[in-house]
This record gives C-alpha cells, structure tokens and sequence, in this order.
C-alpha cells in the first residue's frame, strides 16, 4: 500500500506503509530501527520510545516519551492547560518566566523568582529561607 501526503513540489511524498488486516493497523517502517509509526482502528497513533512529535512551523511544539519519562518543549510564547469542558485556562507557563495556576480562569498563585505569589499580595518568599 502507498500512502500520500501533501508535502512535495508535485504534491506528493510517498510512503512505503504495510496494512495489517487483522488489527487494521498501517505502519510506516524504520528499516534501522523498527518500526517507526503505526495508526490503528481505534485512531491511536503509536510511536517508538524516544521518537518525537513536532508540531508547528519549525517543531515549535514537542512531545516526547523515552520509555520512562515524558516531556513537552514549547519554544514559542505561552504554553496553556486549558479545562476543556469550561472554556477556562487552567495552567499557564509563560516562556522564561512565571507559572500561573488558576481556577475557573481566575487566577490562584503563580511562582515568582523568590517563590508564590498569591493575588491577595500574601506569598511565600524562598529567598529568605537557609538551605540547611
């Protein structure tokens, strides 16, 4: 089976995918490595430990799991948690800076360069805590 996606200055890339009829899996093999993508029935998208997800212009968004830990890089402004079911931010990191955790859009403390900070002006100040 070929698979072809947008891409190319003819409008196409082929790809060599094998369909698994059995599970109606496609794979995309990596010949060093195994196998490299598989999509199943069940729309999961199945990758390789220590294969990455890269989404925007640039893979300005990536997601990576290494088979015991997983992480998620945004090199590009803010990166947000949202509650789906509310339409409300629920976590905001901002790039270098601040981490906002708020509840129902509203925020509720956010780290500071000496420690929280809350919206009441009270805060926890780290700074002037010994590290003994």
């Amino acid at each position: 089976m070929t698979l072809k996606l947008n891409g190319s200055s003819s409008g196409h890339v082929n790809l060599d995918a094998k369909a698994t009829a059995a599970n109606n899996t496609i794979t995309l093999p990596d010949t060093a490595n195994g196998e490299l993508v598989a999509a199943d029935s069940s729309g999961h998208i199945n990758l390789a430990d220590g294969k990455e997800i890269k989404l925007g212009t640039g893979g300005d968004l990536t997601i990576t799991h290494d088979g015991a830990n997983a992480s998620i890089s945004n090199d590009t402004g803010a990166f947000v948690i949202q509650d789906s079911h509310a339409g409300a931010n629920a976590i905001i990191v901002r790039k270098g800076a601040e981490v906002e955790l708020l509840h129902n859009n509203t925020l509720s403390c956010e780290t500071s360069a000496n420690g929280l900070a809350f919206p009441s002006g009270k805060g926890i100040d780290f700074s002037a805590t010994s590290g003994s």
